[in-house]
């Protein structure tokens, strides 16, 4: 069986008859999955788990690691 994605304006009245025509032919409609952002709190626990952090011991510290004076 082949799938196909469709994203269409629905107030297209043409589109919408075309495809109840199809599903009346025997094609199903599989709802799209919802998916959910990811907080800011998640985010940045997501970058400890992953080790995208660094600590500094003060900002001179920071500034000098980065070479940024």
């Amino acid at each position: 069986m082949a799938t196909i994605t469709l994203e269409y304006d629905g107030r297209n009245v043409g589109l919408r008859k075309l495809i109840e025509a199809m599903i009346a032919l025997g094609a199903t409609v599989v709802p799209q999955k919802k998916t959910r952002k990811k907080s800011g709190l998640e985010l940045a626990m997501e970058d400890i788990e992953k080790g995208r952090i660094e600590k500094y011991d003060s900002v001179d510290d920071f500034f000098e690691k980065n070479k940024l004076l």
